[in-house]
């Protein structure tokens, strides 16, 4: 749940011309995201601890196991259980390491790559328009404004979350709603790299 900030402020935010309505936007906008991590998961029949490596894996293609790991803030043995769940989900394929045998490494799929762009693909170009619309001089201060309010956020309240052991549970029904007629979610029988 996020505070209604306004009644929060203190008087000097309230004096400063806007400083009420960032607030505002921020909480709409930390709402909306929310809504969008669910409508995410759903589409791609996963829980949101798992969405999360799917993202991460989405940006760079191949990760390591203790590096998701880090990433989610999971143990090990949450990690593990993330990994085959995406990976029967088909998003995800471990391989060893070509240096190492000895390692693991997780590779995204096609599948994986093909999802996003069906899932957020019309919302980036969006959000490629709309940068446009600010000029070169405004664009540094948007992005410094974004940078710094996640800094605070990851510092004051993320910074202290333990591992646990495992992902967070999808909200009741989304997967008995995904699945097909036969009994099978519909995504079980590809193969893919979550983290």
């Amino acid at each position: 749940m996020i505070p209604e900030w306004p009644h929060l402020v203190t008087n000097s935010c309230r004096i400063a011309h806007g400083c009420i309505a960032v607030l505002r936007a921020l909480r709409a906008l930390a709402f909306d995201i929310d809504r969008l991590d669910l409508f995410a998961a759903d589409r791609f029949g996963v829980n949101r601890t798992d969405l999360r490596g799917i993202e991460r894996l989405g940006a760079r293609r191949t990760t390591g196991p203790t590096a998701l790991a880090a990433a989610l803030h999971v143990t090990a043995a949450g990690v593990t259980s993330a990994i085959d769940r995406v990976e029967r989900a088909g998003y995800a394929r471990r391989r060893h390491d070509l240096h190492d045998r000895r390692k693991v490494v997780v590779d995204a799929t096609d599948l994986l790559i093909r999802r996003e762009q069906q899932v957020f693909s019309e919302l980036v170009g969006h959000f490629e328009q709309l940068a446009q619309t600010y000029s070169n001089a405004e664009l540094p201060i948007v992005q410094d404004f974004l940078k710094r309010s996640r800094e605070r956020v990851r510092r004051g309240h993320l910074s202290g979350t333990k591992p646990r052991t495992t992902g967070a549970r999808t909200r009741p029904g989304v997967h008995q709603a995904m699945r097909t007629s036969s009994g099978s979610h519909p995504l079980a029988r590809r193969s893919h790299s979550g983290l």
